[in-house]
């Protein structure tokens, strides 16, 4: 519990009517990233436990939200996000309106002559974040979906789960341009935990944290070639973000149907004309 210890609740303020009610004590360490980190910041458990959770640190946000400070990102506490005005629900992951403060989602599609085709470009952005996103547990990931159609044919629509490891890219290089001509693109934004991660090899090499950065807008520039688009004139480009709250393996794991854990957070769409397909 964050409140009770030694049988008095802590508080940030004192009043009456909490002293009528129970035995209080002040506690101005209520209200600083340092104590929210008792619970969202914390190891595996250690290697003699017998199943993988074990090794470095499962949370980190107490650390992300501090080299956030450092780094020049304000002076904020993780309660005027997680507890704005006194609220006890503590939003984070699982709340979709504030994912949708959290990220933006953008998307740009234009026809070029030579190499004839259209550029795409799709951007996640964390605004207004003092962690990397997505936060707490190491289950979570983000997964972006691009998708390029006939303007006449219905939206498409991607199955609930989490993409195979064929399907998605890894990292992402800067100033890079990639060329793809089968759909959908996903893209997938996760901490990736390997034998070191997990404290079972210090010798291991370091596996990929892809999560966005607070502050960082990521993008993806895609080059779809002439020869690969969609028949007709008019085509339609659509980006869909999705977060997970944990991969497939653990949902069945823990109980849950894979589509339960997993939902929308925004989508949009752009149309554009195929050049010259009316000459």
């Amino acid at each position: 519990t964050c409140h009770v210890r030694d049988g008095k609740v802590l508080v940030t303020r004192v009043t009456r009517t909490g002293q009528a009610a129970h035995p209080v004590r002040l506690a101005p360490e209520l209200g600083t990233a340092e104590f929210c980190g008792g619970c969202h910041q914390f190891a595996f458990k250690n290697a003699h436990y017998g199943d993988e959770f074990h090794g470095q640190l499962q949370q980190a946000s107490m650390e992300e939200f501090l080299d956030f400070r450092r780094d020049g990102g304000g002076q904020d506490s993780c309660h005027d996000c997680h507890m704005a005005d006194g609220n006890h629900l503590m939003p984070g992951g699982y709340s979709n309106e504030m994912l949708n403060q959290a990220l933006e989602l953008g998307l740009a599609a234009t026809w070029q002559d030579q190499p004839p085709g259209i550029n795409l470009s799709v951007s996640v952005s964390a605004e207004g974040v003092g962690h990397r996103v997505p936060g707490g547990e190491h289950f979570r990931f983000l997964t972006l979906y691009t998708n390029l159609r006939n303007a006449n044919d219905p939206p498409s629509v991607n199955p609930l789960s989490e993409p195979e490891p064929e399907e998605s890219q890894s990292a992402v290089k800067s100033n890079t341009v990639t060329r793809v001509t089968a759909w959908p693109r996903i893209e997938v934004m996760r901490r990736h935990l390997g034998l070191r991660e997990r404290g079972l090899d210090p010798s291991a090499s370091v596996n990929l944290d892809t999560r966005l950065l607070p502050g960082e807008r990521r993008t993806f520039r895609y080059f779809v070639p002439v020869d690969a688009l969609p028949s007709g004139s008019m085509l339609t480009v659509s980006a869909e973000l999705r977060y997970h709250k944990m991969g497939d393996p653990d949902a069945r794991r823990f109980g849950f149907d894979p589509p339960e854990v997993i939902h929308t957070i925004m989508r949009t769409e752009q149309a554009i004309r195929r050049e010259g397909a009316d000459r």
